[in-house]
């Protein structure tokens, strides 16, 4: 029976075992899901990732000790920016653990949540989790985290989503389609504000917002707008953009990103017809692969974009620590 590890603040000595831990994870997550780039199972492109982290102004790092071997580490930082108003935050690379010790990840937040606690009051936390690492999942699940967020990764050869609906055109965003962006940016977080999400867009965001979507036109990345074939009614948006590579995100991909249907054209396959464009213009770019992203708690995401053949890479966990432990003297 493995020992009680013991945890202590993370500091140089602590990089070489933390390198080769992460690299050990990311072969493992490599043999699910071969996609995911190849360089991070080399402990020395890992430890670049994890000296990112460390670099951070806010960053706060503990290492997990069983004797002189390091079996687990954990580094995030504090986010005091909205949406996230002073929240604990550790990336997919700020933490990994001894797959024989997946229970090392809960004492490794018991340090750092509570030097995070009582030091700087922070009582809301995000965690970014491999999916395809059931007992990392288990062991945060058993901290009282819950899924929240996802991320996904489906190829670009669209041969699987049937032929096109001649309804539906797809056309590129343009200058004079301000009124439909500006409309579609609605769209996600009144879904996200009703049940079961109930996601609040708090209202001082929601001009901000419409014209971070109008913006859109005049910043170069990709952007379609369906229509009705016929009427030439506006069906539904969506932009696109490659994102720099990750743990999870491959090193050459298109990203699915602002995606809606508008509510009157919803069950006609307006998504379907979305995704097909964004998957050949992204496979003409050079991407074989698409990525994308939704809360978990969102009916419509979830079951759309799994049922048009994404499959999640990873999961990012929420906690909310009630904050009237502030008055007790435990930690």
């Amino acid at each position: 029976m493995p020992r009680t590890p013991e945890i202590v603040p993370f500091a140089d000595a602590h990089a070489d075992g933390a390198a080769r831990l992460l690299a050990e994870r990311q072969a493992r997550l490599r043999a699910d899901l071969a996609a995911l780039p190849e360089r991070w199972c080399d402990p020395a492109e890992a430890a670049t990732r994890i000296e990112a982290l460390r670099s951070a102004d806010s960053a706060v790092g503990f290492a997990a000790m069983d004797g002189d071997r390091l079996v687990g580490f954990l580094i995030g930082e504090t986010r005091l920016d909205a949406p996230w108003d002073r929240a604990g935050w550790v990336e997919l690379a700020g933490h990994a653990v001894d797959p024989t010790q997946p229970d090392v990840a809960r004492d490794l937040f018991a340090a750092w949540s509570a030097k995070l606690v009582h030091e700087l009051g922070v009582f809301r936390y995000l965690v970014n989790v491999p999916v395809t690492d059931p007992e990392a999942v288990e062991a945060w699940s058993q901290l009282d985290f819950g899924q929240m967020h996802c991320g996904a990764i489906r190829s670009t050869d669209a041969s699987d989503l049937g032929a096109a609906d001649p309804s539906i055109v797809v056309r590129a965003g343009v200058a004079g389609d301000e009124a439909i962006m500006g409309n579609a940016s609605e769209l996600i977080w009144r879904e996200q504000a009703s049940p079961p999400s109930w996601s609040p867009m708090l209202p001082e965001r929601i001009e901000p917002n419409r014209a971070d979507w109008i913006e859109e036109l005049t910043l170069g990345d990709p952007i379609w707008i369906a229509e009705d074939a016929s009427s030439h009614e506006p069906l539904g948006v969506s932009v696109s953009y490659p994102l720099d590579p990750d743990l999870d995100i491959p090193d050459a991909n298109i990203k699915l990103a602002s995606t809606a249907t508008f509510p009157a054209a919803r069950r006609r396959g307006v998504g379907r017809a979305l995704l097909r464009q964004v998957l050949i213009d992204g496979a003409q770019r050079g991407a074989p692969w698409c990525v994308t992203d939704w809360r978990t708690s969102s009916l419509l995401a979830s079951r759309a974009w799994t049922r048009l053949g994404f499959v999640r890479t990873r999961v990012r966990m929420e906690r909310l620590i009630d904050p009237r432990v502030a008055w007790t003297e435990g930690g």
